[in-house]
């Protein structure tokens, strides 16, 4: 039988859940789940809100009155799931299960020869063996077996279905034994080989597992690993783990500059004719029952290129500047290392490459070395070495980065200088900052937009005007702070979002989280201009803090503040009460500050009376001076600065100090006799309580009752 694909409901606990729309047997349903899935589903309470949320008829769930469970002993009827856990939730619709009725018993006759003869209409469906049946039937239906037996009587209007073997039938009117059926459905409803059914609204019912409905059925989510080896340029081989149950086979699928889709049955796959220095993603289906399960995945480059053709193009005192012949292949940048000098090494994303800060007149090699964009491979090192010219700053060096300015540091050069010109380039060579300075290694560039990497020059002059090779360094300045911090808050969440300024770049953003009054506090960082941090306490005060970084550069932080919303407490409850005192107790929310605090709001209907306490640090209260006899409703809510939770509430009256006052009526009627009937009592009373209760309610004790013996009203 083929079913149609499933619909992903969700996964709860690292499991998936699968309903199916065939109409089918339990026990077939429960061999399909084995088969294809894992089992039937279980329900939890975390999982059955989920679950019914798209389901629209009946389904067969992994619950039978009696399965079959190892262990000593009879098992119990509804103790366990289809997969073995014990049943320790349960979500029976109102009456059910239905409880097993008493036997229904058949009035029978007997007589002096042990037979029986049955005086109802009866439908009996069974197997004998190696029985003697004897008696009368009559507008009967028997279906069944029967084997090596002797039957006697009449039979008359029936309709026997099965097969017979020796049998002998003879014609004898007999009386019969008292004789007790369990039927197998009874009229109340109790279903003695049954299965449970989910309605579509979350309920459980028993059903007989022989009816057809669709089922849901679950498995685990499934995990595995790709392994690498033999990895070159254009060529690797995978593995990856077997998956579980029955799986048909495997599809490979492998993008990268070319797309690939294979389908195997064993559990490793070679690669080949692949591009150097180039990305590729693998992902591996385990295919069970015609479905997918969670694939495996593995990302990869494969070893880059050596670069071609290395050749200096120019050299000035204190840089040399080179190029090559891109590598067959893709190639995700270049690195440039001077041997021996590893702070001078630098990256570039294109064929040619400038080292600066050289020592004038010195011999220098130089290695440019392919790599991917993860620097996760790296081709061989080539090699170029040539000497500096002489009479260029050295040590240029960028310190002091702000969103607008940066500090631009060198020492002199050998020789004779009158001054400087210092210059800053962004990426696009646009001139941001160009002025001539006198005799100084210092300057402060000024006027620069905010998170932008910059080429920072300095040329030696000499007699005013006479320049020098520059020496270049690239910078970035710091990026922007952040606009119109947002923030909102939940029980136990914060969210925060921000706007970024119109100029300027930047990597992410760091958020500082910290507790008002302790030492907790989290860092996070962000790429997006919102973030949401949860697990925190309820009603507590936080202090979020925000920079905009890119590389180890933060801008100014922009800072805000707000409260967790208080959560309610919850188990009010009154401890103790008499004439004039009550005590109130509660539990606190959870997750909640030690030093939380309640607003205790207590009020009475009957004498308009009202007011608010404060409690620190505490979970419980006494209130005193109250009145006798008198209702009193509390509510106590968690406090966090002008934030109030919603209440947790109880009434209570405290204990009453009766006193009697007895009414004394006089009645007159125009009929004789009639005001000293006992309906006419009973009516004045009735009216007297309708009376009070009207104005009284339950606000205050109080209690009317009549003397039998002179009638007054107390």
């Amino acid at each position: 039988m083929k079913f149609a694909s499933p619909m992903l409901l969700c996964c709860i606990a690292e499991q998936e859940f699968f309903p199916q729309s065939s109409a089918i047997t339990w026990k077939e349903a429960r061999n399909h789940c084995e088969v294809c899935y894992k089992d039937l589903v279980t329900l939890t309470p975390e999982n059955i809100r989920t679950i019914v949320q798209n389901l629209s008829s009946d389904y067969w769930i992994g619950l039978r009155k009696s399965l079959n469970t190892s262990g000593p002993g009879p098992a119990m009827p509804w103790s366990r799931w289809a997969n073995g856990d014990p049943l320790t939730f349960q979500n029976w619709y109102p009456g059910r299960p239905v409880a097993k009725p008493r036997a229904h018993s058949i009035v029978c006759g007997c007589g002096g020869n042990g037979v029986t003869q049955f005086s109802t209409v009866q439908t009996v469906t069974g197997s004998f063996t190696d029985q003697n049946v004897t008696g009368s039937f009559t507008d009967q239906t028997a279906t069944g077996s029967f084997t090596d037996q002797t039957a006697t009587g009449s039979f008359t209007d029936q309709t026997a279905t099965g097969s017979s073997t020796d049998q002998t039938a003879t014609v004898t009117p007999t009386t019969l034994p008292t004789t007790s059926l369990s039927p197998s459905d009874d009229e109340d409803g109790y279903v003695e080989d049954a299965c449970v059914a989910l309605l579509s609204f979350g309920p459980w019912v028993e059903r007989n597992c022989w009816e057809l409905l669709p089922y849901i059925c679950y498995d685990d989510r499934f995990y595995g690993n790709i392994s690498v080896t033999d990895l070159s340029s254009n060529s690797v081989a995978l593995r990856w783990s077997a998956g579980p149950g029955n799986i048909s086979s495997y599809r490979v699928e492998v993008k990268g500059d070319f797309n690939h889709t294979v389908n195997l049955s064993n559990l490793t796959y070679e690669l080949v004719n692949l591009m150097a220095g180039s990305f590729y993603s693998v992902q591996v289906f385990a295919i069970k029952c015609e479905r997918d399960l969670n694939s495996q995945t593995y990302a990869f480059y494969t070893m880059p290129g050596n670069v071609q053709n290395l050749t200096v193009t120019m050299v000035t005192e204190t840089s040399v500047s080179m190029n090559w012949s891109r590598p067959v292949g893709n190639v995700g940048f270049y690195k440039i290392e001077v041997a021996g000098q590893p702070d001078l090494e630098n990256c570039s994303t294109t064929e040619n490459g400038t080292v600066s800060g050289l020592t004038p007149g010195d011999l220098y090699t130089f290695h440019v070395i392919t790599g991917v964009t993860d620097k996760s491979k790296w081709a061989e090192r080539v090699s170029a070495t040539t000497y500096t010219k002489p009479s260029k700053v050295s040590n240029l060096t960028v310190s002091g980065n702000q969103n607008v300015s940066l500090q631009l540091s060198w020492e002199a050069p050998k020789g004779i200088t009158t001054g400087y010109r210092v210059t800053a380039l962004d990426l696009n060579n646009s001139t941001l900052y160009n002025k001539t300075v006198g005799q100084v290694l210092s300057v402060k560039v000024t006027d620069l937009p905010p998170g932008t990497e910059l080429s920072l020059s300095v040329t030696a002059l000499a007699n005013g005007s006479l320049e020098g090779d520059p020496a270049t360094i690239v910078g970035f300045t710091a990026p922007g702070p952040i606009l119109s911090l947002n923030l909102t808050s939940t029980t136990d969440s914060i969210s925060a979002s921000w706007f970024v300024p119109p100029q300027g770049k930047y990597e992410l953003f760091m958020v500082e989280l910290q507790l008002k009054g302790s030492n907790e506090n989290r860092t996070e960082n962000s790429t997006s201009t919102t973030v949401h941090l949860s697990d925190l306490k309820t009603g507590a005060e936080y202090t979020l803090t925000v920079y905009t970084a890119k590389g180890h550069l933060r801008s100014q932080p922009v800072v805000g503040s707000t409260f967790t919303m208080p959560s309610q407490p919850t188990m009010l409850i009154i401890t103790s009460f008499n004439k004039s005192h009550m005590t109130l107790e509660w539990t606190p929310p959870r997750n909640v500050l030690q030093t939380a605090q309640y607003v205790i709001c207590v009020r009475t209907n009957f004498w308009g009376h009202s007011w608010n306490q404060t409690v620190n640090s505490s979970n419980n209260f006494t209130f005193d001076d109250l009145k006798a006899g008198t209702k009193y409703d509390f509510e106590v809510r968690t406090k966090a600065g002008e934030l109030r939770s919603d209440p947790a509430t109880v009434s209570q009256h405290t204990e009453a100090e009766k006193r009697e006052i007895s009414l004394s009526m006089l009645c007159s009627s125009q009929s004789a006799l009639h005001c000293d009937t006992n309906a006419t009592r009973k009516d004045v009373l009735k009216q007297l309580h309708e009376y009070f209760n009207e104005h009284l309610k339950d606000f205050v004790f109080w209690e009317l009752k009549t003397d039998s013996r002179s009638g007054a009203v107390e």
